[in-house]
């Protein structure tokens, strides 16, 4: 965790990248660890307070090239950097907030065969953890939502005569986010149980004949967003942007009665198949996948945003609930610079297989769960918190015996 440094992109003085990298070191001697060798799985969460910021892809790309060996002169990069090269990659979460009061940058890494064992362990403790029924209670309210919602469009004369035109406007907004919520979060986006049969798990001769399904099940999913294979050779780049307006403008035909307008923020969940033709060396960093391709694309088609107080209508919450506005400050909103973008976005990189494929949805923040890293490391957390709780009488009783 590195406070009181301003995250920035390649412009980004060259004091301050010193100074990142030098911190990156000391925590790694603090730790007793050299770099790492083999895959990772890598979150980086950033705040921002510059004025003017830059976007949280680009500031991506900086720290990513920073924490890398920096070419051959770089003779002790084992010693001082976390990676070799940032293809080594196999996860990546970046998630930013603008207009904070302190800037900070945390990095957390760990080996990848390590993240897919927590992926497991995490999965089984949703299944422990939703024993009571609760998960099946929830997907049933997200599913009303989206019902409810959809009875609303159909059957707007009917609403608004029974109701009048200002309480079905208000009707309207409110189940709109709630149903973009249950539509983003709960039923096209991949689950912990899901990313681990993605990965053959759990282990077992069970799963291999699941192994090749699995991966299909995804790329075919008309809840998602499917980009067909990544281009390997050159002059394949436009062919496969040229893909990507095709089935963004697929996805907006289908669902656009439900998302759009977004009034939600949003974030990118990304699961990438890369082809098993294709050698590793010409295989595409995570961070471009993102950066090259799928934002530009994204952003302006649907119009997202980068932070949830882009959705807040400031001026009628000053007017029917000034004490409440007040509660956020005079200038509550993020640089003005910053408001096209991304919460955030993460990307898994599948072993290879055939087809290789890109699918991509949007999920709604904040997400109070964070992304999947984020929730598998909860999930195993509640679930240990849960087996002591449910150990502590058994203790006490066998102490009395």
């Amino acid at each position: 965790m590195i406070h009181d440094l301003e995250p920035g992109s390649k412009n980004m003085p060259s004091a301050n990248k010193v100074e990142f990298q030098r911190q990156v070191a000391e925590a790694l001697s603090d730790s007793n660890r050299t770099a790492f060798r083999g895959g990772i799985a890598l979150q980086l969460q950033l705040s921002t307070t510059h004025k003017s910021p830059p976007h949280a892809h680009t500031i991506a790309k900086n720290l990513l090239d920073l924490l890398g060996c920096q070419g051959p002169k770089d003779n002790n990069w084992q010693k001082t950097r976390l990676y070799k090269n940032d293809v080594q990659i196999h996860a990546l979460s970046v998630s930013c907030a603008h207009g904070q009061e302190h800037p900070s940058i945390t990095v957390v890494a760990r080996p990848f065969a390590n993240m897919i064992d927590d992926v497991e362990l995490a999965a089984e403790a949703t299944h422990a953890l939703a024993a009571d029924g609760s998960d099946e209670v929830e997907r049933e309210r997200e599913e009303d939502w989206i019902g409810s919602f959809r009875r609303l469009l159909t059957n707007e004369a009917q609403y608004r005569t029974r109701g009048g035109d200002r309480l079905y406007e208000s009707m309207i907004k409110m189940q709109r986010f709630y149903a973009q919520r249950a539509f983003l979060n709960g039923t096209s986006a991949v689950s912990i149980p899901v990313l681990g049969w993605l990965y053959g798990r759990p282990k077992g001769p069970f799963m291999q004949p699941l192994l090749e399904p699995w991966p299909s099940v995804i790329r075919q999913t008309g809840l998602r967003i499917q980009l067909g294979e990544l281009p390997s050779r050159t002059g394949e780049s436009e062919a496969f942007k040229q893909k990507i307006d095709e089935a963004l403008e697929d996805f907006q035909n289908r669902w656009g009665w439900l998302i759009t307008p977004l009034v939600v923020p949003v974030g990118l969940q990304v699961i990438v198949q890369p082809n098993a033709l294709v050698t590793v060396g010409t295989q595409h960093d995570l961070d471009n996948i993102v950066r090259d391709y799928l934002l530009p694309k994204i952003v302006p088609k649907f119009g997202t945003v980068s932070d949830h107080k882009w959705t807040i209508d400031f001026d009628e919450m000053k007017r029917t609930a000034p004490d409440a506005a007040k509660l956020w400050g005079p200038n509550p909103l993020p640089p003005k610079g910053t408001k096209d973008g991304v919460t955030g976005y993460e990307v898994w990189r599948l072993p290879p297989g055939q087809p290789g494929f890109v699918s991509v949805t949007m999920t709604a923040q904040p997400d109070f769960e964070g992304d999947l890293m984020q929730r598998v490391d909860a999930k195993i957390k509640c679930w240990a918190e849960r087996l002591d709780e449910e150990a502590s009488p058994r203790r006490r009783y066998a102490g009395r015996l």
